[in-house]
């Protein structure tokens, strides 16, 4: 069953089904939204005023009595059942849908087929996040990059193959690894370039062109909110597979395919940030679990050496960040995360130490519950 497509084939004489299945009725019928009971909110709703607001034109619900945030059918289902005392993961959200609507959720009208259905699907992500949309750029501009694939990259366990294959570039005068990022039309959106520079202000910066009539004032960047890195070449594999391994950075995508080649599912975020529309862009792929993988952003003695304890040390730090991602997919699927007690570096990550360490490390990944 394809959450997307089911999404998208509801009526509002659905809506109204699934929410009387929940307990909930329809109070008003306005012309921009659908009022229902607040079932989300409390479980005897009928003590409330009605604010749960199903949007026609977006088709996402908004309970007014919490904070505004707009959420899909998925979201009011696995809410409402947890105040019933239940606990619905993403496929039992799409199971209960399709029994208030009577949908076969084993019907093949709403299988995804092919490569081409992926990207048509994923391509209402990656193209616009709610009205922002994003630039395509002209594939020329990567003509004036070098075809030169940097050692550092070669000792970094990235192969030629892949860094031909993600059309991995070099500048000269920047002294930069170019890395072309592309939607899953394979449409440029934006590129993002590696400083090789020690002294560099970041690792990762946009490419900036000093022709200025290209790109936004010459920045060729994008909102990196909206997307992930490698997504049109993993999204098929992790359908495939069911799971994915967020990384933060695009070298970890490229190491996983020099890796595993076209059974990658790694993901990069562009950093360490994952928004509810990246989160969305992995539930719809039908993930039943999520394995984080973000850098090792702690030295040992920061969790292990009293005597440099800090109010906030390093290992609190990262524990935060991996808690922050987890939090947005427990209850929608298994969520696990690939740690090094005793990393080599600090800021490694797990893709960093080769094929046979990493998958290692995976094989000891930990299931998150209520600690890491």
């Amino acid at each position: 069953m394809d959450a997307f497509l089911l999404k998208q084939k509801l009526t509002e004489k659905d809506i109204v089904n699934i929410i009387n299945d929940l307990g909930g009725e329809l109070r008003q019928d306005v012309e921009e939204a659908l009022i229902f009971d607040s079932i989300t909110y409390c479980l005897d709703a009928s003590n409330h005023k009605a604010k749960l607001y199903y949007y026609k034109k977006t088709q996402r619900f908004v309970e007014y009595h919490l904070e505004m945030n707009a959420v899909d059918i998925y979201e009011v289902v696995k809410e409402a059942k947890r105040l019933q005392g239940y606990k619905y993961n993403f496929t039992d959200c799409i199971k209960f849908v399709c029994n208030a609507t009577g949908i076969d959720y084993d019907s093949t009208e709403l299988q995804s087929k092919s490569g081409s259905f992926i990207n048509s699907n994923l391509s209402r992500f990656t193209a616009k996040n709610n009205k922002i949309e994003l630039k395509i750029y002209d594939n020329k501009i990567l003509n004036k990059f070098e075809n030169w694939y940097h050692q550092d990259w070669i000792d970094d366990n990235i192969s030629i193959e892949t860094m031909d294959k993600y059309n991995i570039k070099y500048y000269e005068f920047g002294n930069q690894i170019i890395i072309p990022c592309f939607n899953v039309y394979n449409q440029l959106i934006g590129i993002r370039a590696r400083n090789l520079d020690p002294n560099a202000s970041a690792k990762y910066i946009p490419y900036k062109d000093l022709d200025w009539r290209n790109g936004d004032n010459g920045w060729y960047k994008f909102n990196v909110g909206t997307t992930f890195y490698g997504l049109e070449h993993t999204a098929q594999s992790i359908r495939k597979f069911k799971k994915v391994i967020i990384c933060e950075s695009e070298k970890s995508v490229l190491q996983g395919d020099t890796y595993f080649g076209d059974n990658n599912i790694i993901v990069g975020m562009y950093g360490s940030a994952m928004t509810k529309r990246k989160r969305d862009i992995i539930l719809e792929l039908g993930v039943e679990e999520v394995v984080i993988a973000i850098d090792f952003d702690y030295e040992e003695e920061s969790y292990s050496d009293k005597e440099l304890y800090e109010p906030e040390t390093d290992w609190e730090r990262y524990e935060k960040k991996v808690y922050k991602i987890a939090d947005m997919f427990k209850g929608w699927c298994k969520v696990s995360v690939i740690i090094d007690y005793h990393p080599r570096h600090k800021k490694d990550c797990a893709t960093d130490y080769g094929k046979r360490d990493f998958l290692k490390l995976y094989k000891n990944r930990l299931e998150i519950t209520d600690e890491v």
